[in-house]
This record gives C-alpha cells, sequence and structure tokens, in this order.
C-alpha cells in the first residue's frame, strides 16, 4: 500500500479497492470467528485476502504488457524511473517524447538501415543485446548481438565477422550504444566482442551524420558510432584475434 501511495495517480484506483477488500476480509474474518461452526465460510474473506496482497501488482503488470510503447531493453511493472525509464533513443526521463517532439534517434538510425540495406542479412551489429533489444523489439531490425547480453560473451569471432563481412551478410556495425561517446564497448563488454569492435574502428569507415546519397540520413546521436564495412572483410579478418 505504501509503495502504490508513492507511484502518484498511476493506478490510483487500485488504493480505496484495496482498502475495501482489506476491510471486508477483517469484517469476514471476525465473524466467521463469532459464528459457531463458519470455518466453512472462511474461503470468502480468505479470497478478499488475497485480492488485497494481488490486485495491486496485477494491475501494474497488466498496465505493461499492455503498453505499445513498452521498452523492450528494460521492461517493468509501474511507473518508470531511473535506469528503466530511460530507453535506446528515448529521452532520459521515461516519460517519453511528447507528440510533436523530434523523432527519436533510434526511428532515425532505422530509416537509416533499412534504407542502406543492400541484401545484408544483418541490418546491424551491435557489442550487446542491450544496445540491439529495441531496435529489434520496436523498429523490427535485424541486429546482431556480437558479445551477447552484456558484450562479454564470445557469441562471435573475429575471423566469423570478417567472413560475414566478405560475404555480404553484414555492412554495419554499432561501435556505441547511442548514448553518445561515452557509452557502447567501453561500458558493456569486453573480450572478443570489444576487440572486433576495435578492428572495425581500425580500418572500417565512420559514417557521417548525412549519408552520400542523402538518404535517410544518420541522426547526430550516432555519429562516430557506425561504422560502415563494406568490402573491408580481408582488413577485417587480418585483424582478427
Amino acid at each position: 500500500m505504501k509503495l502504490s501511495h508513492r507511484a502518484g495517480p498511476f493506478f490510483g484506483w487500485t488504493r480505496p479497492a484495496v482498502v475495501a477488500l482489506a476491510a471486508l476480509t477483517v469484517v469476514g474474518l471476525g465473524a466467521v470467528a463469532a459464528v459457531r461452526r463458519g470455518r466453512r465460510f472462511v474461503a470468502a474473506p480468505l479470497a478478499a485476502g488475497l485480492l488485497v496482497m494481488l490486485l495491486t501488482p496485477a494491475a501494474w503488470a497488466v498496465s505493461e504488457t499492455t503498453n505499445r510503447s513498452l521498452k523492450a531493453t528494460l521492461p517493468q511493472a509501474g511507473p518508470r524511473g531511473g535506469a528503466a525509464g530511460a530507453t535506446f533513443g528515448s529521452d532520459a526521463s521515461g516519460a517519453g517524447l511528447p507528440g510533436d517532439a523530434p523523432e527519436p534517434p533510434a526511428a532515425g538510425l532505422a530509416k537509416f538501415l533499412a534504407a542502406h540495406n543492400t541484401g545484408q542479412r544483418w541490418d546491424l551489429a551491435a557489442t550487446n543485446a542491450m544496445s540491439a533489444a529495441d531496435l529489434i523489439a520496436t523498429y523490427k531490425l535485424s541486429v546482431m548481438a556480437l558479445g551477447g547480453f552484456l558484450g562479454s560473451d564470445p557469441a562471435a569471432t573475429g575471423s566469423s565477422v570478417a567472413s560475414m563481412v566478405e560475404k555480404g551478410e553484414v555492412r554495419y556495425f554499432l561501435t556505441g550504444a547511442g548514448f553518445g561517446r561515452g557509452g557502447g564497448f567501453r561500458r558493456f563488454g569486453g573480450g572478443t566482442a570489444t576487440l572486433i569492435m576495435q578492428a572495425v574502428q581500425a580500418v572500417c569507415t565512420p559514417v557521417g551524420t548525412t549519408a552520400a546519397d542523402s538518404t535517410a540520413p544518420l541522426p547526430s546521436t550516432f555519429a562516430g558510432q557506425i561504422y560502415d564495412c563494406a568490402g573491408k572483410g580481408p582488413a577485417l579478418a587480418a585483424r582478427a584475434p
């Protein structure tokens, strides 16, 4: 109840409902205790007591599963705030962008990748699944997480990535996390994924905020973080650990 009160107006209707059910539970249990042979009626007040405990968390959980703006990276039941409120390409408050605000950077990145996919199996390769989740769930992109969830798993090798680049299966790499130059594999990563991204930065071409053909420009948020590795398979292979 205290936690629900701290949530303010978020599903505020559950608080009076919980109070009423709690009162009903107490009265019901008292009546059962006062009536001889009343044990057979104990199920009703106990059911009300169970609703007292489950109503608010159930309502919060349903709110998340039915929310069209579900946060794929950090879903949570209840009002948003802190890390779970900030999503890939949204405002840091977690309140969401107003309707007249510019589109989220991730939406611009999705348009850029869709416009420049010339048959690649993967629209993008990222260091970790945290960077890829929103792009996959919200924008339906095919994103390869080179280092698993946090970027530290050896899910890919330098040689396998170089081979995919040479075969034309992947072209673009996100060396950061879309939150500025302090993010990406410097915060999450380690091991093979970090080495792959270091090789990408060494031999591939950073993409500017405007594509050469002026189609679907890259959002400035990703400047210096997206690299084009087309034709760089042999160079990446030479740097494979």
